[in-house]
């Protein structure tokens, strides 16, 4: 190691005392485990000692907020995966939960699973800025303010997106259906 790996080791320590708490709660925020938030403080630490270069000590705003942002993109991107994780869980136990029925009939259970599979196909295809704030609400039961203050956006933008996610999945389903007729 050369004295700049030192150095740069150096600076990351220094950033790390001086923001863990920005990083915490931004992680915090978004994903609410005490374990995932673990994750992301460490995900976050460990890009930013591979970019040393992009933070200037100096430069106070521009440090926080980039943090800010690394740590928040890091958080969203565990969600994310969190999410497609539990989607593949519940479809998963799809066919447990019907097979318990006595009322257990293939042809409606195929019905059922392609349609789960087209509904999150479709979320999955959506612009992020529709889908996230949908997925904020439908799978983790996070309020519209909620889904503001992590996204850093207005109430009014946030309901704005839900509504429109809504409407674009409504119209692939509705233009699947058709497809299929």
């Amino acid at each position: 190691m050369g004295k700049n790996a030192y150095d740069d080791i150096s600076k990351i320590e220094r950033i790390y005392n001086k923001y863990c708490d920005l990083i915490y709660w931004t992680a915090k925020k978004i994903l609410h485990e005490e374990d995932l938030v673990e994750d992301a403080v460490q995900e976050t630490i460990l890009k930013l000692m591979r970019h040393p270069e992009r933070i200037d000590e100096c430069k106070v705003n521009e440090t926080k907020n980039y943090i800010y942002r690394v740590s928040k993109s890091i958080g969203i991107n565990i969600y994310n995966k969190q999410n497609k994780i539990l989607e593949a869980d519940r479809l998963d136990d799809m066919p447990e939960q019907r097979e318990t029925s006595n009322e257990f009939n293939p042809e409606e259970y195929i019905i059922s699973n392609e349609s789960v599979n087209l509904i999150v196909q479709a979320i999955r295809d959506m612009d992020d800025k529709y889908s996230i704030p949908l997925r904020y609400q439908k799978f983790n039961k996070y309020s519209i303010e909620e889904i503001a203050d992590i996204m850093g956006v207005s109430v009014r933008t946030v309901f704005y997106r839900i509504n429109k996610a809504k409407k674009i999945l409504a119209e692939k389903l509705k233009k699947r259906e058709d497809n299929n007729r």
